[in-house]
């Protein structure tokens, strides 16, 4: 990973452990091995980063990764508990195979008490990964939102822009 904050200095991390720590968005353009990925998110940080099989990601309490269209390819995710992830794939995010924002090999856990936002530019469904109760659900998509499975928000539901399909859930 190679990281510029506003201070202009540059951490360098080729394979290893990612962590996002810090209180604030961070961009990141997701590079697989393909060469192929996209360009997300946009508030004071460049991060660059190829996404290997040695690369664990976890987003950590007061962080958000926003991922637009963009897959994230690498070994296990973590969604910590007050992370916030920004889910733009009309797939939404699943519990395992090559379909929605997290693509990883391993293990993918999004914890119950994390932070989901549906920000995509075309309707989208949540996916098979969203747990059944979760703290926080931010909506902002013109179009709508179905939800794969049963869903229970425990603390805040945000309808900013956009419908929740409801279906038989």
């Amino acid at each position: 990973m190679k990281m510029k904050n506003k201070f202009n200095f540059v951490i360098a991390l080729v394979f290893g452990i990612v962590t996002i720590s810090k209180s604030q968005s961070i961009p990141i353009q997701v590079i697989n091995s393909a060469g192929g990925g996209g360009s997300v998110g946009a508030t004071g940080y460049e991060a660059y980063y190829n996404i290997g099989e040695t690369v664990i990601s976890t987003i950590s309490s007061g962080s958000t990764l926003n991922l637009g269209t963009s897959a994230l390819f690498g070994r296990n995710f973590t969604l910590a508990s007050g992370g916030e992830i920004g889910i733009g794939s009309s797939n939404g995010i699943t519990s395992s195979g090559s379909s929605g924002n997290i693509q990883v090999s391993g293990t993918r856990t999004y914890n119950a008490g994390g932070y989901y936002l549906y920000n995509g530019t075309e309707a989208q469904v949540t996916g098979n990964g969203l747990p059944a109760t979760i703290n926080k659900l931010t909506i902002n998509n013109g179009n709508y939102l179905t939800l794969t499975n049963s869903t229970s928000v425990s603390n805040i539901l945000n309808l900013v822009n956009g419908r929740i399909l409801t279906g038989n859930n």
